[in-house]
């Protein structure tokens, strides 16, 4: 009991000293905003559509991975799902999405039933015309897979030897690392994002981002068609804000 208590006090002052060192670390660390978090689909965002461009006659595994990886950073970083969403997202779930009319321009909204969240919960996300002609894209690559892996696999992303994405974070991090950018996790976007919608925007749009776990369960099953392309059209609009606009209201 004696040694069993001196080792509980040793762990417990391990993990005390490491969580201070986190917490300096974000303090002294300059802020981010939701801009400079999304910098890598605007930086990769060129060779994604020389990739795209190349795979209509066929393409080499390199470009049909640039693709695959910037489709996945797409879904983390401007529509703030969680990696469970990239490594768990079905064909079937694809061919299922919805359209949905706003602001004059057609949505795509895809639905997942399986991802690292609360399993009451559906992860929902909203494309663009043009991102859902993106995704598309995807299907053609995957039929490049060899025949068998195609009978047996059902996940949406797939590598291009016919392989299941098992780690998307891990993916994203070298994504970071291929453009010489700081890794930017779905952690730290979806905490940045939420600080800006408290800061700036009204209670009626903060309860559509609705991130944390304490109240998610009851906007999810609130939310329309509606809110969700705008809460899409937020994320998007603070991607583009400039960085003075990104800077906390003065008090």
């Amino acid at each position: 009991m004696e040694f069993t208590t001196d080792l509980q006090k040793s762990l417990y002052r391990g993990v005390c000293k490491e969580s201070v060192g986190k917490r300096y670390e974000t303090l002294m660390e300059p802020s981010k905003t939701p801009k400079n978090c999304q910098r890598i689909l605007e930086k990769a965002r060129p060779r994604f559509l020389v990739c795209l461009a190349a795979v209509q006659d066929g393409g080499s595994d390199l470009e049909h991975s640039e693709i695959l990886l910037y489709l996945q950073a797409l879904l983390i970083l401007r529509n703030l799902q969680r990696p469970g969403v990239v490594r768990n997202m079905t064909v079937s779930e694809w061919d299922r999405r919805t359209h949905h009319l706003y602001s004059g321009s057609r949505r795509t909204i895809v639905g997942v039933k399986t991802h690292k969240c609360a399993s009451t919960q559906v992860a929902l996300f909203v494309l663009s015309e043009e991102e859902e002609s993106w995704f598309r894209s995807v299907r053609n690559i995957c039929q490049t897979c060899p025949y068998h892996c195609r009978q047996i696999i059902s996940n949406f992303f797939v590598t291009t030897s016919g392989k299941v994405v098992v780690n998307p974070s891990t993916a994203l991090r070298q994504y970071h690392d291929r453009y010489t950018l700081p890794n930017i996790t779905s952690q730290i976007i979806r905490r940045v994002c939420e600080t800006w919608t408290l800061s700036r925007y009204s209670d009626s749009k903060k309860r559509l981002f609705a991130h944390t776990n304490d109240k998610a369960k009851r906007v999810y099953r609130e939310k329309t068609l509606t809110d969700m392309c705008h809460a899409h059209e937020l994320v998007v609009n603070s991607g583009k804000a400039d960085e003075a606009d990104c800077q906390p209201p003065m008090i």
